[in-house]
């Protein structure tokens, strides 16, 4: 398949690279959908939420505890490759140090605002997670930099294999609610161990560093700072509203809401396999903004239409009767808009992160699109569940995310006329 893909001439290397972290993107959110299926069927509604309670919940904990590393580790690489050896142990030690403060925090607050199920050791299974995901991050991000995109991807694949595998076999070995959060540590674990073994030996046969350059604390912390607010308006767009729906309502309704965000995800994807691929790619590429967003949208457009429909049946036919909802019920229908809006506002903000180096004005930018992301979000987030019920949350989102795209596009031409100029 890969090579059929990289044989058609007619599409360029940008192109391949999106297509085959697409088809790979598939199959992970259809192991991440099988993984979510099982735990509703095994488990109930209830602990699907805190499943997905413990994911937003770590990703936000990751953001602070690995800030802005993510995309800086791959474009650094992507750049200047003899800042790897470097790069990723100051990068694992910072990480290691922040923890230290980052975790003891993010259990406080949580516990106050009583977020946190009522389950013995539940904070155990998030501080491990995040430990075990500092190395494992590092390696992708490598992988990333030397644009080995499709292998990237992989190794997120085979930890979803891994997690689908280890949750079937705890479960049948009698294990309880606990088996959920084993899983994704044991998967992750041994993610890792494969992992290492094929950076190392693709490192060794690839890439020759005669000369290791050192990277200083205060330049990797600058060239993240920007990843860490773009970070912080992914994360914010991401769990925000699964938190508020914790804190507004209640687990079962955030296992329903889950749920049918598990169908509308292949939607969703598209979103993140575009910056996987445009950030380092638009440091060597300038991209024709309105030609490859009409291609998008010709795509995006029918597919969403069919994902709206099928969703009112395929999320109670995978997941159980209990997560039926009627068809005059619009939840299904304003989470497609809101995919769909992010995937318009990803492409813009990819190629605008990838084209332009670090300065002031672009950072600017991005603290106001993580303030939207994070603090308007969660208002809006709070004020429409409060108003509407659980369909509040896609709607908080819509409105954010179109002031994002806003700003993103306002700002991308004014850089390249600017550029235009002093040319």
């Amino acid at each position: 398949m890969l090579n059929f893909i990289k044989k058609l001439n007619f599409i360029g290397k940008t192109s391949v690279n999106i297509i085959t972290v697409f088809i790979i993107q598939v199959l992970i959110v259809s192991l991440g959908l099988a993984t979510n299926i099982a735990i509703a069927r095994l488990f109930g509604k209830p602990v699907l939420g805190m499943y997905s309670y413990f994911m937003s919940l770590t990703g936000f904990i990751l953001l602070f505890v690995y800030p802005g590393f993510s995309n800086s580790i791959s474009k650094i690489v992507a750049s200047s490759p003899s800042y790897y050896y470097d790069l990723n142990k100051k990068a694992l030690i910072s990480s290691l140090l922040l923890s230290l403060v980052v975790i003891p925090l993010s259990y406080l607050m949580t516990s106050y605002l009583g977020l946190n199920p009522a389950l013995n050791y539940f904070y155990a299974f998030v501080i491990v997670y995040i430990i075990l995901s500092l190395p494992y991050h590092n390696s992708i991000q490598t992988l990333r930099g030397f644009e080995k995109f499709t292998f990237a991807s992989f190794f997120d694949l085979l930890n979803r294999i891994f997690v689908v595998i280890t949750l079937l076999i705890l479960f049948l070995s009698g294990a309880s609610v606990y088996s959920v959060f084993m899983a994704v540590n044991i998967a992750l674990m041994i993610s890792i161990l494969f992992q290492k073994h094929y950076v190392k030996n693709y490192l060794r046969k690839h890439i020759k560093i005669k000369n290791p350059l050192a990277i200083s604390f205060k330049k990797l912390f600058t060239e993240s700072s920007l990843f860490f607010f773009v970070g912080l308006s992914t994360i914010g767009i991401y769990a925000v509203d699964r938190l508020s729906i914790k804190y507004v309502l209640d687990f079962s309704s955030l296992g329903l809401y889950e749920a049918y965000s598990n169908v509308v995800n292949i939607i969703r994807l598209s979103a993140y396999v575009l910056p996987f691929v445009l950030i380092p790619m638009a440091t060597k590429t300038k991209y024709q903004i309105k030609k490859s967003f009409l291609k998008i949208m010709l795509l995006l457009l029918p597919f969403a239409l069919i994902v709206g429909i099928l969703s009112y049946y395929v999320v109670p036919l995978l997941f159980g009767a209990q997560f039926k909802i009627p068809l005059n019920y619009p939840l299904p229908w304003l989470m497609v808009i809101s995919a769909s809006s992010l995937v318009i506002f990803s492409y813009f903000n990819s190629i605008l992160l990838g084209e332009n180096m670090f300065s002031k004005s672009l950072l600017s930018m991005t603290i106001i699109d993580a303030v939207l992301s994070m603090v308007v979000n969660f208002i809006l987030n709070i004020y429409f569940l409060n108003r509407f019920g659980i369909i509040g949350a896609p709607i908080a989102t819509i409105i954010v995310l179109w002031a994002k795209i806003i700003i993103n596009v306002s700002f991308l031409k004014h850089v390249r006329h600017r550029i235009s100029k002093k040319a």
